[in-house]
């Protein structure tokens, strides 16, 4: 592979959105200039619609890592937006309109765009190649600095390795790339948790901030806030409902859906299909944390399959498009938890128990002696309906991706070393150190949730030639490089599943650990189990190396092909009836 791969990412590859006028010499001159042309089939003048089309095509098994994308008109808009959304995998943007319209979006990709409004197709090609061959430079002048630390854009955090590199020169490193917010990415395990551990008002950081894709700052034209797989809500928001969240969520709480939890489990085993290699993503890991959410929020079974199409098809579809009819949906199970505790039968799922919790703080207020007295107590802490939604939605949307992360990569990590599987195997005691061990492996969100710092920093000092962080600048830890640190885990690159010590960073740390850190833990115990208990003999269908992943900030799996082997415990009748949409 020539240095330009190094920026075209594994292959040169031009992506031609929509075969149409000039696709010929276009092609032509790709080959040219050594890069090799493809056509996706995006059809329509609908955006969203041939967004749709480029992204599918893009998330295909063997489609290029990273690309040039060509789109004219609507395709082009398509491709604009998909280098927003998804800037690890677009090298460059080319879209052709002979009549441009606006397109703000142009303005704040990180790649490069390029806008021709000409008619004449061989002008057309002839700029095309011009902008390949800018790219070639660069591929170039990266070859000439062999010893150049990574640049930590979005779809290397996820890679252990380029961490390992950024952690062994130093904690701290300022990333300062044209059109981002300049930032330190934190790489150590004690800078992580000293950013991590701080408060607001201390001499560490203060809330988290509002970014996009990229760590762009949050333009304030737009209401999204955040990347797509996250929910829209400003740092203060989210610290808030993350409060609300937690003083329901108490482990004794968190044990009793236990047993329905395995329940789902074994339901979307029964449901496998029975001849020939199953992807166990399309049918265990991705529905299994939606279900369990279903059980933890008291969503009844024939709802489910309306929750599940919101959380894995509708929110792929990025903001600033609004779902009211999940408000009104969660609206609708909050009356209902109300009605059941009038007539004596009160649910037991969150909902129930945040209710539960405002009418005791009510009436603990009204007891007290001074009745007179302004409302400080217990019942200005009661959450209102409107609270008790925007809880249940963060909880939904930040709590589905990570723990099918977890459990598609994890379970491909086990299966990759069957001796691994075999010694949970022999000893199903192992179960909860193994899960530990895999979040701290895996790490399914690998970057912390961006600060501001609030005094001098208070962890060790920047790479050098660098300054410190002052106060009021950005900073992030890479939760990955922190699990991988050496000087706090021995073998850190070794899956053990019999590991102890040392607690990982995979939920964040301190204030910022995550609320629904309990029930991915349960969720992945009993996923785990299952499997154990009732398919001894997995194995894997593909070879580790030709599993396909998706490349972005979260490194998760599209398909996990495995041979099930003989279930021990096969119960048709209490399959499960909701199946993940194909995606």
């Amino acid at each position: 592979m020539d240095a330009a791969a190094v920026v075209r990412g594994e292959e040169p590859v031009v992506v031609i959105l929509g075969a149409g006028p000039g696709t010929r010499p276009l092609v032509a001159e790709a080959a040219r200039r050594g890069w090799r042309a493809v056509t996706a089939e995006v059809t329509g003048e609908d955006p969203a619609a041939c967004r749709a089309q480029a992204t599918g095509f893009l998330a295909a098994p063997g489609s290029p890592a990273r690309a040039v994308l060509v789109g004219r008109g609507p395709a082009g808009r398509a491709a604009a937006g998909i280098a927003d959304a998804h800037p690890e995998r677009v090298a460059a943007v080319v879209h052709l309109d002979p009549e441009p319209g606006p397109d703000p979006a142009r303005h704040r990709l990180l790649c490069p765009v390029r806008h021709l409004s000409t008619a004449d197709e061989q002008t057309m090609a002839e700029s095309v190649g011009e902008l390949l061959a800018a790219l070639d430079r660069a591929g170039e002048r990266d070859r000439h600095c062999p010893v150049r630390l990574p640049v930590p854009v979005p779809d290397r955090f996820h890679q252990p390795a380029a961490m390992a590199e950024l952690r062994a020169a130093a904690p701290v490193h300022r990333v300062d790339e044209p059109g981002t917010a300049p930032w330190w990415l934190l790489t150590g395990y004690d800078a992580a948790a000293a950013v991590l551990d701080g408060s607001p008002g201390t001499a560490g950081c203060d809330g988290s901030v509002a970014i996009t894709h990229g760590f762009r700052l949050q333009s304030p034209d737009l209401a999204h806030h955040g990347g797509q797989d996250t929910i829209t809500v400003d740092a203060a928001e989210h610290a808030r409902l993350r409060a609300l969240a937690e003083r329901c969520l108490t482990p004794d709480r968190l044990e009793t859906l236990r047993p329905r939890i395995r329940r789902a489990a074994d339901g979307l085993l029964d449901a496998l299909p029975a001849d020939g290699p199953v992807d166990l993503v399309r049918h265990f890991t991705r529905p299994l944390p939606v279900l369990a959410l279903c059980e933890l929020l008291g969503v009844p079974v024939a709802d489910r399959g309306y929750l599940q199409e919101w959380l894995l098809v509708r929110l792929a579809s990025p903001p600033p498009s609004a779902h009211p009819d999940v408000d009104e949906f969660l609206h609708g199970l909050i009356d209902a938890r109300r009605s059941a505790a009038r007539t004596g039968a009160p649910a037991r799922d969150l909902l129930a128990w945040a209710l539960d919790a405002g009418a005791a703080a009510r009436a603990s207020d009204a007891e007290a002696p001074d009745a007179g007295a302004p409302d400080t107590g217990a019942a200005a802490q009661a959450p209102d309906p409107a609270d008790l939604v925007a809880m249940a939605r963060l909880l939904l949307v930040g709590g589905h991706r990570p723990p099918a992360t977890l459990l598609a990569n994890g379970i491909a990590a086990l299966l990759a070393e069957p001796a691994q599987w075999r010694r949970l195997l022999a000893d199903p005691g192992r179960l909860g150190p193994a899960v530990e061990e895999l979040l701290r492996y895996v790490t399914p969100a690998p970057v912390g949730l961006p600060r501001t710092v609030g005094a001098r920093c208070p962890f060790p000092a920047a790479a050098p030639g660098s300054e410190e962080p002052p106060a009021g600048s950005l900073v992030a830890a890479s939760l990955l490089a922190a699990n991988r640190d050496p000087a706090h885990f021995t073998d850190p690159d070794v899956l053990d599943v019999s590991r102890t010590g040392r607690p990982h960073a995979a939920f964040g740390h301190g204030p910022q650990r995550c609320p629904g850190s309990g029930l991915a833990r349960l969720t992945a115990q009993e996923a785990l189990g299952a499997l154990l208990r009732r398919l001894p003999d997995l194995r894997l269908a593909r070879d580790p190396a030709d599993l396909h992943h998706r490349q972005s900030t979260v490194r998760y799996l599209l398909e996990l092909p495995v041979h099930p082997g003989r279930d021990r415990d096969r119960d048709p009748t209490r399959a499960t009836a909701v199946t993940p949409p194909a995606r």
